[in-house]
């Protein structure tokens, strides 16, 4: 994924929440959303880095950098609850479709294509919320009430 993409990408995002949501709002939940990223990558590298018994770059091997990238470009349009949903959400539907893909194609390394995934179910929640009014990217009622009923 080039360069060029991915500032639209982050552009876009920002313009789109920023036309929902004041600007304040908006750099608060960046803020808590790049904290959320930050420490998931850090736990994964501390989890591979005790796995392989020394420090391990799982941008090398394990999660590719434009994942990272893309997942930060997005997080513009979420509010930290919805995000942390979401990207569970994406992860099994992820898991979901490469245990799919092992099953028919047994291939000889498995690779997921995680930003493909989560972008084509952004494009579900996107397109939820432009023509049914749906919105499970600023709108954290829904999880909220869910939270609380637990």
């Amino acid at each position: 994924i080039s360069w060029i993409i991915l500032l639209a990408l982050t552009l876009s995002c920002f313009l789109f929440t920023l036309s929902s949501i004041n600007i304040g709002l908006l750099f608060a939940n960046i803020l808590l959303n790049y904290a959320f990223l930050a420490i998931q990558f850090f736990l994964l590298t501390l989890y591979f880095s005790i796995k392989n018994k020394l420090f391990t770059n799982i941008f090398k091997n394990y999660i590719g950098i434009g994942d990272l990238l893309f997942l930060a470009s997005i997080s513009f349009l979420f509010t930290p609850i919805n995000f942390v949903f979401f990207l569970i959400s994406g992860f099994l539907l992820s898991l979901i479709f490469c245990g799919i893909s092992l099953i028919i194609n047994k291939p000889a390394k498995l690779v997921i294509p995680l930003a493909g995934i989560i972008s084509i179910f952004l494009a579900i929640l996107v397109l939820l919320k432009m023509f049914l009014e749906i919105d499970f990217l600023l709108d954290d009622s829904y999880f909220t009430q869910l939270i609380y009923q637990l």
